[in-house]
């Protein structure tokens, strides 16, 4: 993009028009290989932070129902929290949603994924 503002800045509008006609091919022709990928399954690290004495039932009813797995689980109780170190597998689509979902149960204190 950078280039095509070069080439309209400098006046080659010919030049600008092409690479942009190129560009666009790119992304129109990518498109497909890019929901491919997207609905691939893979596998995340997540670490699930949780007010003291929550069970994680719950929290894997929601991982299952949005289309992920859990592969392994660990807890790890502290002073402040719960902690619960998640691999969990899905499409990589699906794992910015259950995030978010999860952001937005009432007893998690944060999620990060690796």
């Amino acid at each position: 993009m950078a280039a095509v503002g070069t080439a309209v800045g400098a006046g080659a509008f010919i030049d600008a028009t092409g690479g942009t006609a190129l560009i666009m091919l790119v992304l129109v022709g990518l498109r497909p290989f890019e929901q491919r990928l997207a609905a691939k399954r893979r596998r995340l690290r997540a670490t699930l932070r949780v007010k003291p004495g929550v069970s994680f039932d719950e929290f894997e009813k929601l991982i299952l129902e949005n289309g992920v797995h859990v592969f392994s689980r660990r807890t790890f109780e502290h002073d402040t929290d719960r902690t619960f170190e998640l691999e969990l597998i899905g499409a990589t689509k699906q794992f910015d949603i259950l995030a978010d979902r999860l952001r937005a149960q009432k007893d998690v204190v944060s999620i990060t994924t690796e």
